[in-house]
């Protein structure tokens, strides 16, 4: 939705704006099967700049500044090398979360061990120690589940490795999209 809740909201909308008033461009009138955007400020009569630009010479004039300033390739290099860095500091926080749950197994595991041991030693009914021992054995095959998902979240991570030749690749796919726009 547009800013004020009517209609569809322009890619551009609240982006433009007058250099004189500081108001927004709005988009009002088609002429020749163009539309063009006028200053708001200039429509309300609160405004002199009568300026317009037809949106189709608007985006294309985005669409310069585009591919000029931003899709650069020092720019597409920074972003994919921050991604990176993202990555390998997920993929460090995720080998830590697997570490946890191996020691949270290992725990189960230990309490199971003391469960048997209280029976055997004739400290605690049977019939407690089989649902103590089967509750630990489902909490067991819980962490187990969320390791093995944690480890297969890794390993696909660790196949996204991001090298120069994809960072040429990417710069061109960037480029062409902006260029067929």
């Amino acid at each position: 939705k547009s800013i004020k809740g009517k209609g569809s909201a322009h890619p551009l909308t609240g982006l433009v704006t007058c250099a004189c008033c500081g108001k927004n461009y709005v988009i009002k009138s088609k002429q020749a099967g163009k539309w063009r955007l006028y200053c708001a400020g200039h429509m309300r009569q609160e405004c002199d700049n009568a300026r317009s630009i037809f949106e189709t010479d608007l985006i294309e004039n985005v669409r310069k500044v585009l591919l000029k300033e931003i899709f650069t390739d020092e720019n597409l290099i920074k972003a994919l090398e921050q991604l990176k860095r993202e990555m390998g500091t997920s993929n460090s926080d995720m080998y830590k979360q697997a570490d946890q749950l191996s020691r949270q197994i290992e725990e189960v595991e230990e309490k199971q061990i003391a469960l048997v041991e209280e029976f055997a030693s004739g400290n605690m009914p049977k019939t407690i120690v089989q649902r103590a021992v089967e509750k630990a054995e489902a909490e067991k095959a819980g962490l187990l589940k969320r390791r093995e998902d944690l480890l297969q979240e890794i390993k696909r991570a660790e196949g996204l490795k991001v090298t120069s030749r994809d960072v040429c690749e990417f710069a061109s796919i960037a480029r062409c999209s902006i260029e067929d726009a």
